[in-house]
């Protein structure tokens, strides 16, 4: 792909996710000017690219899109669903064709009857294009069409409107692509419009992840060089040895964080991809929703940013289709129209919360009572006797569905178990409360980063292993006549909960001695369940870089992956939502 054009597809998909913001605000808030200009320039940059690469289908339409917000500007045509859907699909098309030119560099050919049918829903009778004169040139000189001459003039005109907050970016981007176009054909580039003075490092910059993934490994191989002086030092302790290695572990950290750093992208890579579906789930099901996302500039580890889009998609569908009531029921509560789902980021020290918060009708514990009854959940006397809190973790359950029919959107039953699933795998946990008649908040407690793993070492059949510190509740030794029998299965009374006894190393089929006397247990919570881990012994608690298993240990169930330890051995992290099992 030549870098014109791979810098026109970057900047045009940057250009479409800001329309389709603007726009569905614009439909909550048709007097809205800052975000109607902000509209018009998305679509009059996307024209001026589309006519300096030569689209003119892309162009055409962009141009049409353009007329009608111009419209808007000027007071003679209000903001309808109809037109914010007649602009939505213009978006939809660009995007499209953004991917045939990915693909084979060209627009598809049915490109101009897609555009011509586009236009028809835009303006019934557009008005035909004039293309303005271009000065002759000499012999031999590359030229611009005539049209993309006159784009360009209109593109750095539009450069004068009145600029919102956040718009010198998009500006610069913008006479970037036709600086670049100018040089191409041998002319004079257009002086960029004059912007606040900022440090070239407060400039976003695209980092090749290549060379991110590559500073990362290097960052763990330090880590394993770090560990492994750790222990030589152990063997011989000195002051001074033992100084140096205190320096070299806190400016390894501070190393190792800052290049993670650079491996994060903002939550806005996903949560600007909900709006619009929202707004087409709350259309099908005839509610007026409206989502409102806040936060979006936290930034997460990127494959966590990457594998958010599943569970959220499950909790924002479950929030529109059993969530928020119909129309009648709202006006019947007293409940204002449309109904919100807010949809939030925030960093809290080391982990990054996303709460999705409707003020819907909330879950009917009587409901949750029924449908666990029925499915033999519990026994009816037990489920009276549940507090709130514990009865709601039922809805995690695989399978548990209130809903009273399946609908095209939820109902099925599949949910909120793939939620805490995808959630545990990351690294993170799922909490959720609920009032009748107000509404519902689901929170994602996630870490930072998921590369960099603090655990707690221990010894099982003669294995190190190593146990996610942020499920760690207590270490904790007990005589051998506190564990109760129940069945084949052992547990231990700690602090008034009956807690499940699991030997680690029978678990993973190692050779297993039960002790005589005085057993060595890890209280670990994760994901709701309890467990009380025995090993042989406990080891230290450390920091280190995970690798993910590869080649035929790829996939294995119960791992999250391998570190090496200072004096050689490999450290198996375990993945507590298997071994809790």
């Amino acid at each position: 792909m030549n870098e014109f054009l791979e810098q026109f597809l970057i900047e045009s998909r940057e250009l479409i996710a800001q329309a389709t913001d603007d726009l569905l605000a614009l439909e909550h808030a048709p007097k809205d000017a800052a975000r109607l200009d902000s509209a018009f320039r998305a679509f009059h940059t996307l024209k001026g690219a589309a006519g300096i690469m030569d689209f003119d289908a892309m162009g055409l339409v962009t141009h049409a899109t353009e007329d009608v917000l111009s419209t808007l500007r000027a007071g003679d045509r209000a903001v309808t669903p109809k037109l914010v859907n007649n602009c939505l699909a213009c978006l939809d098309q660009i995007t499209a064709w953004l991917v045939a030119m990915e693909e084979s560099e060209a627009l598809p050919e049915e490109a101009d009857a897609d555009a011509a049918g586009l236009i028809a829903r835009l303006i019934p009778s557009p008005r035909p294009e004039q293309p303005a004169p271009v000065p002759a040139a000499n012999p031999g000189e590359p030229t611009l069409p005539a049209h993309a001459a006159a784009i360009l003039q209109e593109q750095i005109e539009v450069l004068a409107l009145p600029q919102d907050e956040g718009t010198p970016g998009r500006t610069a981007a913008a006479m970037r692509v036709m600086q670049n176009i100018f040089t191409r054909f041998g002319l004079s580039a257009p002086a960029a419009p004059t912007e606040p003075a900022t440090e070239d490092t407060a400039r976003p910059q695209r980092m090749d992840m290549a060379r991110i993934e590559t500073l990362v490994n290097l960052a763990g191989e330090l880590i394993v060089v770090k560990n492994a002086y750790g222990h030589a030092v152990s063997l011989a302790p000195s002051p001074a040895l033992t100084k140096l290695q205190a320096q070299l572990d806190r400016l390894t950290a501070d190393m190792l964080r800052g290049v993670l750093a650079a491996r994060v992208l903002p939550l806005r890579h996903v949560f600007q991809r909900f709006p619009r579906l929202v707004r087409e789930m709350a259309a099908s099901l005839d509610k007026p929703v409206r989502l409102v996302t806040e936060g979006d500039a936290t930034e997460a580890d990127k494959r966590i940013v990457e594998t958010l889009f599943e569970p959220l998609l499950h909790v924002l569908r479950n929030a529109v289709d059993h969530g928020i009531e119909p129309p009648g029921q709202r006006a019947a509560a007293g409940k204002p129209s449309p109904a919100i789902i807010r949809l939030s980021a925030a960093r809290q020290s080391d982990e990054v919360v996303i709460e999705i918060a409707d003020d819907g009708r909330g879950i009917d514990p009587a409901a949750i009572r029924a449908t666990a009854a029925k499915r033999n959940l519990a026994t009816p006397e037990a489920l009276a006797a549940m507090p709130e809190p514990e009865l709601l973790e039922l809805i995690f359950a695989p399978g548990f569905s209130t809903a009273g029919a399946v609908t095209n959107i939820s109902g099925r039953g599949v949910g909120m178990d793939a939620v805490r699933a995808a959630i545990t795998q990351l690294g993170g946990r799922v909490t959720l409360h609920s009032t009748l008649g107000t509404g519902t908040t689901i929170r994602f407690h996630l870490p930072f980063t998921i590369m960099l793993t603090r655990v707690l070492t221990v010894e099982a059949g003669g294995q190190a292993f190593g146990i996610p510190f942020e499920a760690v509740v207590e270490t904790q030794q007990f005589n051998r006549k506190d564990i109760a029998a129940f069945g084949a299965a052992e547990a231990i009374i700690w602090r008034g909960k009956t807690v499940p006894l699991i030997s680690l190393a029978a678990t993973l089929n190692l050779p297993d001695t039960p002790p005589a006397g005085i057993i060595h247990t890890v209280i670990v919570e994760h994901g709701g369940e309890w467990g009380a881990i025995r090993v042989d012994r406990f080891g230290d608690q450390l920091e280190l870089m995970l690798k993910p298993l590869d080649g035929l240990l790829s996939g294995m169930q119960g791992i999250a992956g391998t570190a090496l330890l200072g004096d050689g051995r490999v450290l198996i992290v375990l993945e507590l939502n298997e071994v809790l099992k």
